[in-house]
């Protein structure tokens, strides 16, 4: 896959693997949309299979991921490998821009996406975008297992993704890894082989 990497993100997890793209998205070049599609293009011709965009959040640089494909005749399928926290219309938008869809559904409860990723009115705004985009595409689900935020988060969203979205693909993300200094009780350790087993074992109960 050509990945191109977004800087600036709308969320702030505390537990972001990529903190300094996020914060300091100016540290980035700005994109070139000339540079990019002659890039894309040489990456087909050498086997890329697909063009990853990714961030941050690529949302966060909507209008210039719509200037990179007006015009541009792709040969490639777009993954929008998002975290799905973005308004009504932008959905509409990336089921345009998109070919695979790559979203990440983080918490299971509004009280943990507020304390630990400042992000008001989460489940709604992400559940929504989710039945938005799913009908007819190809979407593939993402969940994050923390330490010690399976009942609160990880069964959750397991629960609410069997009964909302039947055949969807689920990925278990398990490369949680505290971040330097963090001191935000269980996520300030690794996760645990016993966290993994409990969270494989649930989400094959959920087909």
């Amino acid at each position: 896959s050509y990945v191109i990497s977004f800087g600036g993100c709308n969320m702030r997890c505390g537990f972001c693997a990529n903190r300094e793209g996020v914060e300091f998205p100016d540290r980035g070049r700005p994109l070139d949309v000339e540079f990019l599609r002659s890039r894309i293009m040489e990456a087909a011709r050498r086997g890329a299979a697909t063009v990853n965009l990714m961030g941050g959040e690529p949302t966060c640089s909507l209008f210039a991921v719509a200037r990179l494909f007006d015009g541009f005749d792709c040969p490639l399928p777009v993954i929008w490998n998002s975290n799905f926290y973005f308004s009504p219309e932008v959905a509409e938008v990336i089921k345009a821009l998109a070919d695979i869809f790559l979203a990440d559904l983080k918490f299971g409860n509004q009280e943990c996406a507020t304390r630990l990723a400042s992000a008001p009115r989460y489940l709604e705004t992400v559940h929504a975008n989710l039945l938005a985009v799913a009908p007819g595409s190809d979407l593939i689900l993402r969940h994050l297992v923390m330490p010690g935020h399976f009942d609160c988060c990880t069964a959750p969203v397991l629960d609410w993704t069997s009964r909302n979205l039947p055949g969807v693909e689920v990925s278990l993300l398990e490369t949680y890894f505290p971040p330097a200094g963090s001191d935000d009780g269980e996520l300030k350790r690794p996760i645990r082989a016993e966290e993994i087993r409990r969270a494989r074992e649930y989400a094959l109960e959920r087909g």
